[in-house]
């Protein structure tokens, strides 16, 4: 073994013949150890915001108990806002509270992505994860170009990026074949970002369905007056949908039907094509791989 190897495993090993001592004594015991190696021991605590109030607790115990050993530096990085707020929810505490300061001694705010380099990332995701579908073809660069008014504001991280497409691309090999990739993009944007929006979507709130799609120019749906961009919130005292710059994109305003409606096939606010943007939510309408399904079954 490397002689840096073996101090540290005798260091080890000492921790081990330090019994049951009373604790100051255990203490320096151990603090002597850590000194006699020469070395300066780096711990990380990583996801601590993925932890529970309880577990959170548990860990600055850990902290409180251990964090004054000589050359000991403890690194984590974490969401402040999530574990400060998850803990004042387990304590019960009524007023605002930075707990992660009493054990933190330096803070460093990591800097943000810059926009461009999700977008990137954004496009390079979505090329790899399709890369076994049918589709991997399509342009997910224009498409990623094209939202991206919509997406820079709601995947800001990687780590959302990432969850988004995964969710993303399963959803649409279910339903490729009957859905737009721009609608159904958009759609799934909502579901990830505004989940109880996705679901009042789904119940029609936001939208008017037509009474009748067998007369030609009646099939199609429309975004409700009260929340038309042309309608004003403060005087229908209607709060807007977070998700609302989003529907703006997917719905037409009664005035635009004549622009909208040639463009209508497949498309989300075609009342034949509406559920199976929600095939994998409730299922209602067969897609075309059922019908081929059905076509091919062999009878007994």
């Amino acid at each position: 073994l490397h002689k840096d190897t073996q101090g540290l495993l005798s260091f080890i090993i000492g921790l081990f013949k330090i019994h049951r001592k009373g604790w100051l004594e255990s203490f320096n015991s151990v603090n002597r150890a850590i000194q006699e190696t020469g070395k300066r021991i780096i711990v990380f605590i990583d996801d601590l915001d993925r932890l529970t109030g309880k577990e959170l607790v548990e860990v600055f115990k850990l902290l409180d108990k251990n964090g004054n050993f000589a050359n000991v530096v403890y690194i984590s990085a974490y969401d402040k806002e999530y574990v400060n707020n998850t803990l004042k929810d387990y304590l019960n505490f009524q007023r605002n509270e930075i707990f992660t300061d009493k054990y933190f001694e330096m803070e460093i705010h990591i800097p943000h992505h810059p926009a461009h380099i999700l977008t990137d990332f954004l496009k390079t995701r979505l090329q790899l994860v399709s890369e076994n579908y049918e589709f991997k073809s399509l342009d997910f660069n224009s498409l990623v170009v094209n939202t991206n008014r919509y997406t820079q504001s709601r995947l800001k991280t990687v780590r959302a990026i990432k969850r988004f497409v995964n969710q993303f691309i399963f959803n649409y090999s279910l339903v490729w074949k009957d859905v737009t990739l721009h609608d159904y993009f958009l759609l799934q944007l909502i579901r990830f970002c505004h989940p109880d929006e996705y679901r009042d979507l789904f119940n029609h709130k936001y939208i008017r369905m037509p009474e009748s799609v067998l007369s030609p120019g009646e099939d199609m749906i429309f975004l409700d007056n009260k929340y038309s961009v042309y309608s004003n919130s403060s005087t229908t005292n209607q709060p807007l949908p977070d998700s609302i710059d989003i529907l703006h994109a997917l719905f037409p305003e009664k005035s635009d039907k004549d622009e909208w409606y040639p463009k209508r096939a497949s498309r989300i606010y075609s009342a034949a094509s509406f559920e199976f943007y929600f095939y994998n939510y409730e299922c209602g309408n067969i897609r075309q791989d059922d019908f081929k399904e059905l076509f091919e079954m062999e009878l007994p």
